[in-house]
């Protein structure tokens, strides 16, 4: 995709207009709304519409005595009915009345087909009464509660008045209800306290509907046979017909969640049989002929364009839903970084990745000006994925930033975004608090939740209610130009008549041109993904979205359950805690002078580890990212990100003896100990530089990969590793002559098998040759390749479990005399058996660690955690 276009799937460029009407009203008229979006034209300002007015409409031009169409629109902008309302048209001379022509609608319902009475040229309709106006928003803030596991009439109370005040009137709030089984007979009575309290503060529902929780993962649904989900379709029918309705009001249904992951189906995700699964769940919901429900599937993993594509290979799936249901997870991308401007190298990672879905849809299902609504997005705290590309971590002050200008600037603007319901207001349980917008078990705001909250929000527009009138009449004979006198009467209202409307011109004989006739192909199309109408063949069962088979899920070691309940080995609490300056992003330790080395805000932190304190902190300058230091000469080499530079520290007087100039953004540091080489990328220049660690002068600079990032060495192999985070490729190299050895693919899946990277922090054992790599698997959730270094395989990927996902993980590191793998993930410190892979411990932390936070003392074991967030190093002692 070029970098320097708007990045817009074919058959889109309808969409590129003013933003259609999508919420609440009659449910007759909004639904013609939401079908018709063009005709959002009709909705009219409070101030700009006249109160009551009439207007008319003819086929313009007829052969003498020939049939004329008229078409009276009566548009009622009172909030009040109009009441004995008597329609007239006095025709023009020479015309006549066809009987049997009328049809008299509502709202689009046929409410007559009755004759007018006629007294000479004028014929009249009525008594009738007219629908009145109503107030409907075009709101697309949103919120997603989180109420599922605490559901109390006070608190759905208290997060809908919080939902309320965030997202203003006309706004959507997200909420998940389970379990649903073949056997449920309705829904929960808090369901139904949820859906009115939306409705009885004029936010609009979107209810996702999912089966059961098993403690570790969601079942799929049962299926009565393959690809037949009639019993397990009525359910949700059944629930679906339980909840509330309201004229005036839209109840969106999500059907599932993230069905791509294998977390959320079984831990074996099937686009064949989602796909059926939805088809039946959606035409049971339909099957209540309820315009007022809109069916949604079940949002994917951000832009997964090769599970939407499987989709739409299942037989009446690209027909089945109203809307798509999207999430879109930016990471620590700004909103200026988007598909839609042309200015995302990584499009997964964007706040509109949803054009990747809707590619597919328009490209394969034929289905094109598809509207959206992104039922999950956001930025979590302390997110840095994409480090490597320049951007800063998510804080409280840019994660704010970065959602008003997402909303104001991008997301209202875009005419297929309907809402959008960020994940999520506040889990009571804490155990998803980086997403959150209040505190838990509190009131008290994040920074988004305030600035969201002041801005202004849509207000109220008002849709006339619409009598309209057609019928026929025959034409005079005599060639002209013909109008006729419109007029109306209501008992409560005055109307202004509109004469000399509805131009007909009546001619001797129209001239007729034709154009050649086309004929439809109707030839089998072989392949139906390339199809992008025309029939469509069912495919076999395709296991998509599962690992592969070197893949393992984390899983605790059954010899070790030692713990009350965890299964896993108890450890004993964090030694010490030692304050640093802000944002520590790298360490490194020093076995043998027992020190360690941490990069500050601006600085390069010393702190003893025997007596656990911090010594000395030197001024660099800006961006220190990544650390190595040789122990055999004292030297530390901290990689200036900001500065493009590499700072050469006597790590024993705490001074800098040595600055490195010329490169771009360099990040990642590594030495190797036994040739005094030290190897530095630089990341903004795409290269790896080798430098004399005695000179200070560059010996040789290697082009990479995409995006060069974190750089490993193997002092016993004399290997080089360097993780190309861009392109999600490890470098291999000869130590001796620089010579790449092989390139290995990391980064393929397990769920999206197409995408690349990004690949965040990498260890290496140097007693076995394996070569650890965090990388992103799917967006918000990471894993942990494991590689033979010696032989250039990928021979495992840890992924994770529900309890243990892997969302916020970066840095993992080796100690190598007990062959055990640390990852710090999410305010935890995982420990690994390095041969099973088994999980033997969790200690608690608290803390964040970012691509290169993360070391072993090799002499004692002692694990040392740069915690950005609370600017302190943390030290774990040695799990026994």
């Amino acid at each position: 995709m070029p970098p320097n276009r708007p990045y817009i799937p074919d058959g889109r460029a309808s969409l590129m207009r003013k933003r259609p009407l999508w919420s609440g009203t009659k449910a007759l008229l909004l639904g013609f709304l939401i079908l018709h979006p063009l005709n959002a034209a009709a909705a009219q300002p409070l101030t700009m519409a006249p109160d009551v007015s009439i207007t008319a409409q003819s086929s313009s031009l007829v052969e003498v005595g020939g049939s004329v169409t008229y078409t009276i629109t009566l548009s009622n902008s009172r909030l009040e009915e109009l009441l004995d309302v008597a329609v007239t048209d006095k025709l023009p001379e020479g015309f006549t009345y066809v009987p049997g022509s009328t049809t008299v609608q509502i709202d689009e319902q046929v409410i007559s087909k009755a004759d007018p009475a006629i007294s000479g040229r004028e014929i009249t309709w009525g008594p009738f009464t007219a629908p009145s106006a109503t107030q409907v928003y075009d709101n697309p803030y949103g919120i997603h509660t989180y109420v599922q596991d605490l559901c109390l009439d006070q608190y759905i109370d208290f997060q809908l008045d919080k939902a309320l005040a965030l997202v203003g009137a006309g706004g959507h709030v997200k909420q998940l209800l389970y379990p649903v089984t073949n056997s449920t007979s309705g829904p929960q009575q808090c369901w139904v306290e949820f859906v009115n309290g939306a409705y009885d503060r004029d936010l609009v529902p979107i209810v996702r509907i999912q089966g059961e929780w098993s403690g570790t993962g969601w079942i799929k649904p049962q299926a009565d046979a393959p690809g037949d989900y009639a019993s397990i379709a009525a359910a949700y029918k059944r629930v679906v017909q339980g909840l509330p309705r309201r004229d005036g009001h839209t109840l969106y249904v999500e059907v599932w969640n993230e069905p791509d992951l294998p977390v959320e189906w079984s831990g074996s995700p099937s686009a064949w049989e989602y796909g059926h699964f939805f088809v039946d769940v959606a035409a049971a919901i339909h099957s209540l002929d309820d315009s007022r429900i809109k069916v949604l599937n079940g949002g994917l993993t951000p832009g997964n364009s090769s599970f939407t594509q499987q989709l739409v290979s299942v037989p009446g799936f690209v027909d089945s839903f109203d809307l798509w249901a999207t999430h879109c997870y930016p990471h620590n991308h700004p909103p200026e970084y988007n598909l839609h401007q042309g200015t995302a190298t990584y499009p997964q990672f964007a706040i509109d990745s949803y054009l990747l879905e809707l590619d597919v849809l328009a490209h394969y299902g034929g289905r094109s000006n598809v509207q959206v609504i992104l039922t999950e997005a956001g930025h979590a705290l302390y997110e840095n994925t994409f480090g490597f590309e320049g951007y800063p971590p998510i804080n409280e002050s840019n994660r704010a930033d970065y959602m008003v200008r997402a909303f104001q600037d991008y997301w209202l603007s875009w005419p297929e975004v309907v809402a959008v319901t960020p994940f999520e207001l506040v889990d009571p349980y804490g155990t998803t608090q980086y997403m959150d917008w209040l505190y838990p078990t509190t009131d008290i705001p994040h920074q988004q939740y305030t600035a969201v909250e002041s801005l202004p929000k849509p207000g109220p527009i008002l849709v006339p209610g619409i009598l309209v009138i057609t019928f026929q009449a025959r034409a005079s004979d005599v060639p002209g130009t013909y109008y006729s006198d419109i007029s109306a009467t209501a008992s409560n209202a005055t109307i202004a008549p509109a004469n000399g409307t509805a131009e007909v011109k009546v001619v001797e004989e129209l001239q007729r041109e034709y154009l050649p006739l086309v004929t439809k192909l109707t030839s089998q199309i072989s392949s139906p993904i390339t199809a992008a109408n025309g029939p469509v063949f069912e495919v076999e069962p395709i296991s998509t979205g599962q690992p592969p088979a070197s893949s393992i899920i984390l899983s605790p070691s059954a010899g070790l359950r030692t713990g009350p309940s965890a299964g896993v080995a108890e450890v004993a609490p964090l030694v010490n805690s030692i304050s640093v300056d802000a944002g520590p992003r790298g360490i490194t330790v020093d076995s043998l002078a027992r020190r360690a080395y941490v990069t500050t805000g601006d600085g390069l932190a010393i702190i003893n580890l025997e007596g656990s304190k911090l010594m000395a902190t030197v001024p660099l300058g800006a961006d220190p990212q990544g650390v190595a230091v040789n122990p055999s000469t004292g030297r530390v080499y901290v990689a200036l990100s900001g500065e493009g530079s590499l700072s050469v520290v006597d790590g024993f007087e705490g001074r800098v003896s040595a600055v490195v100039t010329g490169l771009k953004r360099p990040r990642g540091v590594a030495v190797n100990p036994t040739t005094d080489r030290v190897y530095v990328t630089d990341t903004g220049a795409g290269r790896l530089l080798v430098i004399d660690g005695t000179s200070n002068e560059t010996l040789v600079s290697l082009p990479m990969g995409s995006y060069p990032d974190a750089v490993a060495v193997d002092p016993e192999a004399n290997r080089i590793y360097v993780a190309n985070a861009g392109d999600g490729s490890l470098s291999i190299l000869d130590g001796t002559n620089h010579e790449l050895i092989t390139s290995v693919k990391v980064a393929e899946g397990p769920v999206l098998s197409s995408a690349e990277g990004p690949l965040l922090g990498m260890a290496v054992n140097r007693n076995t040759g394996r070569v650890y790599i965090v990388h992103v698997l799917v967006p918000g959730r990471h894993g942990l390749a494991v590689i033979d270094g010696r032989r250039g395989e990928v021979v495992a990927t840890l992924a994770g479990d529900y309890s243990h996902p892997l969302g916020a993980t970066y840095a993992v590191a080796v100690d190598e005399k007990t062959n055990r793998l640390y990852l710090a993930a999410g305010g935890e410190l995982l420990v690994i058996n390095g041969e099973s892979h088994d999980l033997l411990a969790v200690i608690p932390t608290g803390a964040i660690a970012y691509n290169f936070g993360l070391a072993v003392d090799q002499a004692t074991g002692q694990v040392c955690v740069a915690d950005v967030q609370e600017a302190r190093i943390l030290i774990a002692p040695q799990p026994p």
